[in-house]
């Protein structure tokens, strides 16, 4: 019967209670991630992203990736296969501009991480949830909706990504001075790093170096810094008997009380 045909797409959202590593993996299918609330960091392939409120990552199977889930972020997921939709649809939606992922080959100018408007937010969100109704209640014709409303979905994703904010988030993430910083900070984060000396390396006044880096990334150079530091305390805390303040010492963070 019709009940008993689910389609190749998954959908669910959650909260975080605790805070959360996922390690390193892959899928066969694409994947959809919204935050709704709460942040933490995003490594896909050999980019570190800082998830934060209205990020939405899109990944394919070919996409290693691994998260740092801070407590209480609140996210929505779409899984789903190339199978999903038609061949001529399929070849549709990967030729529009921002969807150049759904080739499902590893590019560095594939663009996996939005930052959207609130109203296409609102958008994404109210799809997601048509997606769901139909997903869970299965009436007559639900195939065809779910199809259609993931194709949508699509859509706005594609039409953010042309938006002049995520044009230049990606560009930064991957060349000019915030990605040289962030370089920096990735391969040196042990080190003692002052937004002094990162300013220098970008040859920016330490005023604007700091504006800069706050707009493009959503958060000032030592939260990101704080935030690769904390990461990498819970990997040590889960896979090593050290206790905190051992950890503490080994990622050298600023301040024992406060970590």
């Amino acid at each position: 019967s019709y009940r008993s045909n689910p389609l190749d797409i998954i959908i669910f959202s959650d909260t975080i209670y605790t805070a959360e590593s996922l390690l390193i993996h892959k899928h066969d299918f694409f994947e959809i991630v919204y935050i709704e609330k709460g942040g933490g960091l995003h490594q896909i392939n050999d980019v570190l992203y800082p998830m934060l409120k209205g990020d939405l990552y899109i990944m394919s199977p070919c996409d290693s990736h691994s998260a740092s889930l801070d407590k209480r972020m609140s996210y929505v997921n779409i899984l789903f296969k190339e199978s999903l939709f038609s061949i001529k649809d399929w070849d549709y939606l990967r030729s529009l501009p921002g969807l150049s992922i759904l080739n499902n080959k590893q590019n560095k100018n594939n663009l996996h991480k939005l930052s959207l408007s609130p109203m296409a937010a609102n958008v994404f969100k109210h799809l997601y949830l048509k997606i769901k109704s139909e997903y869970e209640q299965k009436d007559y014709g639900w195939e065809i909706n779910v199809r259609s409303i993931c194709a949508q979905a699509l859509v706005v994703i594609s039409r953010s990504g042309l938006t002049s904010d995520n044009l230049r988030l990606t560009k930064n993430l991957k060349q000019g001075p915030i990605a040289k910083a962030i370089h920096h900070i990735n391969e040196n984060w042990q080190q003692k790093i002052s937004l002094n000396d990162l300013a220098k390396r970008c040859f920016l006044s330490k005023y604007y170096f700091g504006t800069m880096f706050q707009a493009e990334v959503g958060m000032t150079a030592q939260q990101y810094i704080n935030k690769l530091k904390i990461e990498h305390a819970r990997i040590l805390l889960e896979n090593q008997e050290l206790n905190i303040s051992d950890v503490s010492d080994a990622i050298e963070f600023q301040n024992n009380n406060y970590f």
